[in-house]
């Protein structure tokens, strides 16, 4: 009589995977024959999927990859791009801005804006987005995490060789370059 021993060994496949700057790809590196991995691919903050390649071959802008049955080596490789948002500026009126036109900058930056009137004149209005946010002749931006409009109105009043002034008359307030001098007649 003999005795026969056999040992089966599982057969172990390796999943080779390789990230680009920008993002992790997660899962096991080795797999059992038959099994079935999965695989997250996930871009850092302020990055996104450019593509996925399994096995040379492009799955598109996935953020898993599985494998039904897996029975043979595979690779992984993932690309990722750094995000980047537009800020339009523009003024109108009497006086300039500190980067003026479109200019492109990264997710997460600080951004500064200044707002410079004319002499005589003032930063009237300032609306990001149109939504006006006051009159400040800065705008900061911390961690830009969108594209922006901006849109300054600058303002003054002219300085006239003569004025004048009834009882009932506006007289612009928001310069202190130009001061009325004279008397006020009426009530």
């Amino acid at each position: 009589s003999h005795t026969l021993s056999v040992t089966f060994a599982s057969v172990i496949y390796t999943v080779s995977v390789a990230a680009g700057p920008g993002g992790t790809i997660t899962g096991n590196a080795f797999a059992v024959c038959a099994s079935n991995p999965g695989y997250t691919v996930a871009p850092l903050p302020c990055h996104r999927i450019d593509s996925v390649l399994v096995d040379g071959v492009s799955a598109g802008v996935v953020t898993t990859v599985a494998f039904p049955v897996i029975n043979a080596n595979h690779t992984i490789q993932a690309y990722f791009s750094p995000i980047s948002y537009t800020v339009s500026a523009s003024s109108s009126g009497p006086g300039t801005i500190s980067n003026p036109g479109a200019t492109v900058y990264g997710c997460g930056d600080t951004v500064v804006y200044h707002f410079q009137p004319n002499p005589g004149m003032f930063v009237d209005s300032v609306l990001v987005d149109s939504i006006n946010i006051g009159s400040d002749s800065v705008l900061y931006f911390y961690g830009l995490g969108g594209d922006h409009q901006i849109q300054v109105y600058f303002g003054g009043c002219l300085a006239p060789a003569l004025a004048s002034v009834t009882a009932t008359s506006q007289v612009c307030t928001n310069n202190p370059d130009y001061a009325l001098s004279g008397t006020l007649n009426g009530t």
